[in-house]
């Protein structure tokens, strides 16, 4: 097991254990938790306003238990009549997607971007923005298997799906590690 998935694993078992209100100065002596409870608070803090929009949204209209989750970056939250384009399914399909955000950060946000709605299939659409920001298509996986394996610890009976990463003309020169990416997620799928 990698070192990027291990501290990943590391932050769930304490963020289950410690409840969503973990903070880094909770951490334990050992470095791979203080940095994995750092970046969870730092994803916590970049993505409050959005986070704090879901809470008022669920509030107002409970989502669906047992629906289909649709989580990532700005490809699902600017997603036009997303629930639309699954008829049979429209009334279950729940659109949370934070515009900017990475695979990681959905990893590192599992209680509050899926677990919470204890879905029965999770859609996730995110890595582009991973490789902008330098990340590997090695550790694009290691942040899928991560909110994988979250969510098969919490929801055993959740089905998890990749929407591959799309090419883009505008992040043309991230091509080949797009194609790597998409497969070894592929192959872990």
């Amino acid at each position: 097991m990698s070192l990027a998935l291990r501290r990943g694993c590391l932050a769930l078992a304490l963020l289950a254990a410690l409840g969503a209100q973990a903070q880094p100065s909770t951490a334990s002596n050992d470095p791979e938790v203080a940095a994995a409870l750092k970046a969870t608070a730092a994803a916590h803090a970049r993505w409050r306003t959005e986070l704090e929009a879901f809470d008022r949204a669920d509030r107002e209209r409970p989502p669906p238990q047992n629906g289909v989750l649709f989580v990532g970056s700005s490809t699902i939250r600017l997603w036009p009549h997303l629930a639309q384009g699954f008829p049979a399914q429209a009334s279950l399909v729940v659109q949370r997607g934070v515009g900017g955000s990475t695979l990681a950060e959905c990893a590192l946000l599992a209680n509050e971007l899926v677990l919470r709605y204890k879905p029965r299939h999770v859609v996730v659409y995110a890595g582009d923005n991973d490789l902008v920001e330098g990340r590997t298509p090695l550790q694009i996986l290691e942040s899928f298997a991560l909110l994988a394996r979250a969510v098969r610890a919490a929801l055993p009976d959740t089905r998890i799906s990749f929407i591959s990463i799309k090419p883009s003309p505008a992040r043309e020169k991230w091509l080949p590690q797009v194609r790597e990416a998409n497969n070894i997620v592929a192959a872990y799928v």
